[in-house]
């Protein structure tokens, strides 16, 4: 048995084949450890809290099979039924770390700078330094607060991670940009998906348009969606562009208005 393979597969194949344990193996075939009976029926000793997102589809892999503690989230709903009551926050602000930044202040919990320093720049990530349409008067309140206690500008720190670690030459290859931010959405009975990358200017995917229309397809087809696309967002004009794989009577590319210009934050 491989590594991925769920764990309820491994139960039903162990109690239905009649031997005392199965032997489970890594990718390239070396052994990972063996399974038996007692140890597959055992009841999992792990349980989740979901940050930044609570749909079972942006999870964990094996996150169906054990308890949802709690969620904290700025997302829309789509979260699995529980068995259980449980701690749901979900605010319509631009960052979930505006949610956990609250909590701290509404406990009369001081962050440590560096921990401080870390949810400021959640929040300036998420809402592109307060300039995104998602950007509320919570996100700045809490920046505020935030920026006091880390010792930082929240100016110039947003500055200094976007242009550290924003453009395509921030990733490997363009597939790991497509997935760094890469979401999966469902309408009706059509799935799809729709990747970010914030950029400075957009000379650079100009230049690489046609790979990373490759690697749409190759996500697109291994991912088994009906349409993949990929928002590039300048943060400096605050304007996005839009590529699309072989979706049917859509350009394959278009500029987003910036009156109705979204984010996959």
């Amino acid at each position: 048995m491989g590594v991925a393979e769920p764990l309820e597969h491994l139960r039903l194949k162990l109690i239905h084949s009649g031997e005392p344990a199965v032997v489970v193996v890594e990718e390239d075939g070396t052994v990972a450890g063996v399974a038996t009976k007692s140890s597959l029926l055992t009841p999992l000793p792990y349980a989740l809290i979901l940050v930044d997102h609570n749909e079972l589809a942006q999870a964990v892999p094996g996150a169906e099979s054990v308890e949802i503690l709690e969620v904290i989230d700025h997302h829309k709903l789509g979260n699995p039924p529980t068995n259980q009551p449980i701690t749901f926050m979900a605010a319509p602000v631009g960052s979930t770390c505006t949610v956990v930044a609250s909590l701290y202040r509404e406990r009369g919990v001081e962050p440590e700078p560096r921990i401080a320093a870390l949810l400021l720049a959640g929040i300036l990530t998420d809402t592109v330094i307060l300039k995104s349409p998602t950007t509320t008067g919570r996100d700045r309140e809490l920046v505020a607060w935030l920026e006091e206690r880390a010792g930082l500008d929240h100016a110039g720190f947003g500055r200094e991670i976007f242009s550290s670690c924003s453009g395509f030459s921030a990733y490997e290859s363009p597939e790991k940009a497509i997935r760094a931010d890469f979401k999966q959405f469902t309408a009706g009975d059509t799935v799809f998906g729709i990747g970010q990358v914030e950029v400075v200017g957009f000379d650079e995917f100009f230049a690489i348009r046609d790979s990373l229309r490759v690697s749409l397809k190759r996500v697109k087809e291994e991912e088994r969606l009906a349409m993949a696309g990929l928002m590039v967002t300048d943060i400096y004009t605050e304007s996005t562009l839009f590529l699309a794989e072989e979706r049917t009577n859509w350009p394959t590319s278009w500029a987003i208005p910036r009156s109705s210009r979204t984010s996959t934050n």
